[in-house]
Order: structure tokens, then C-alpha cells, then sequence
């Protein structure tokens, strides 16, 4: 938390999945791919502007890129899943001092 009503707030989240391994025999073109995990990490400024509420965030996802390649994406025969991915946003409240839920 910085000064006055300005708030900072960091999270974390790990993705784990395992190998598919409910898969009928003989009947897809290649083994399932193997197991991953992925780190997430968000980065979020709120504060008030007047009688306004503003928010800026920041998230990354598979920030370690990792290659991998999920079972459902029907591209996975081909090519890795993408890797490092960046997220920018903004939220404006009009007349919204409070905090944002």
C-alpha cells in the first residue's frame, strides 16, 4: 500500500497440469503431450482521481516460457502452445471515489 488512498497489490498463481493420461489407445496420431506448469504474476495500482477511481494492471503469464503443448488445442500436433504473454489495462470509475470491488 503507498500513500492516501493509492493501493499496490502483487499476485502469484502457478498453472500445473498433468499428462493426459485418460486417452483411448490407438486412436489419436501422437502420444498425449507431456505434463506443465506455468507462472503468473499481476501487478495492480488503484487509485482516486477527483471523484473518479482508476486502475492499472499489469499481467504475465508463462513468464518462465515454457514450451508446451496442451491436449485440447488442436494445433498441438504442429507448434507449442504461445509463450511469454504481457497484459496491459485500464479500468476508469466516473463518480466512483470507493474502491473497485
Amino acid at each position: 500500500r503507498t500513500k492516501g488512498t493509492t493501493s499496490l497489490s502483487l499476485r502469484g498463481a502457478v498453472r500445473w497440469v498433468r499428462v493426459q493420461d485418460r486417452v483411448p489407445i490407438g486412436l489419436d496420431f501422437t502420444d498425449p503431450p507431456p505434463g506443465y506448469a506455468l507462472l503468473a504474476l499481476d501487478l495492480l495500482v488503484e487509485r482516486p482521481l477527483g471523484k473518479d477511481r482508476m486502475q492499472l494492471g499489469i499481467r504475465g503469464d508463462n513468464l518462465l516460457n515454457t514450451a508446451y503443448r496442451d491436449y485440447l488445442d488442436r494445433f498441438r500436433y504442429y507448434a507449442d502452445a504461445r509463450g511469454v504473454d504481457l497484459t496491459l489495462w485500464i479500468t476508469w470509475r466516473f463518480g466512483h471515489a470507493e474502491r473497485l470491488p
